[in-house]
């Protein structure tokens, strides 16, 4: 398996995984223009992609869905709630609004998917399983729930949230209501909270953890490593494999799972 990150963060969210001869993305925040050039750096073509699964309906994870499926004729897979919540609802053919279900497979992939706890209808997170090989994804999540922890536990492969520093959100720009949302309970998770759970998940088996959607103002790639790697320290928790924090507006490097 392999996987990465095409942009992450508040101004859009893509992410390409691999499994066997199957290729999916999950989410599509970005302009079809910058997912061609991206998919292109790593040799990928749109046309080889599989299927596009959508994690919630806000704004920096589907603004190019619609265009992306229309031209290249993707399947475009959500939750039931979250399909009656997409602007382009109506714009999708009934038989072409493709529905999560439990112990889906796709190709060459399986499909898990868990509840996450963010300011959306139906939001989830998705594990995707390759011969006995798991990546997990869970972005868009206030809290870890121990479902959650459950799910995400022994993956081979890791993308969990680490959107804000605590101090950098209370001292910075944000009105005091955004502030509140974002760490609030349905909002986002600090790089404290995603230490703490990542001291939960990480086993012997996890490879790589790709620490995605930073904060462009209230986060940075240096200072989420730092407050990580810290609070892991502070929990004695020792851990061999890499953590890498993705980048926002950029493609991260490729991570493969043997």
């Amino acid at each position: 398996m392999e996987f990465t990150t095409l942009m992450s963060g508040s101004a859009g969210n893509c992410t390409y995984i691999r499994g066997g001869n199957t290729k999916i993305l999950v989410d599509m925040g970005c302009s079809l223009r910058y997912l061609e050039k991206a998919l292109a750096q790593i040799g990928v073509n749109l046309c080889d992609i599989d299927a596009i699964f959508i994690s919630h309906e806000h704004i920096d994870h589907i603004r190019g869905v619609p265009t992306c499926s229309s031209r290249y004729d993707i399947p475009v897979f959500a939750s039931r709630l979250t399909w009656q919540s997409l602007p382009f609802y109506q714009d999708f053919a009934p038989h072409k609004r493709h529905e999560f279900i439990y112990d889906m497979q796709l190709g060459d992939l399986d499909i898990q998917f868990f509840k996450t706890w963010h300011d959306a209808v139906q939001p989830v997170g998705m594990v995707f399983d390759h011969k006995g090989k798991k990546v997990a994804m869970a972005t868009d999540t206030g809290q870890v729930s121990p479902t959650m922890i459950k799910s995400l536990s022994g993956c081979d492969g890791l993308i969990l949230e680490a959107n804000h520093s605590q101090k950098m959100l209370a001292t910075g720009p944000y009105p005091y209501f955004l502030k509140k949302r974002i760490a609030s309970e349905k909002g986002h998770l600090s790089n404290q909270q995603s230490a703490a759970a990542l001291a939960q998940i990480i086993t012997a088996k996890t490879q790589a953890v790709l620490l995605a959607h930073l904060s462009e103002v209230n986060n940075n790639a240096k200072i989420a490593m730092q407050e990580v790697k810290r609070e892991l320290q502070r929990f004695n928790f020792s851990y061999s494999c890499p953590i890498i924090a993705a980048s926002n507006r950029v493609v991260s490097p490729i991570i493969n799972i043997i």
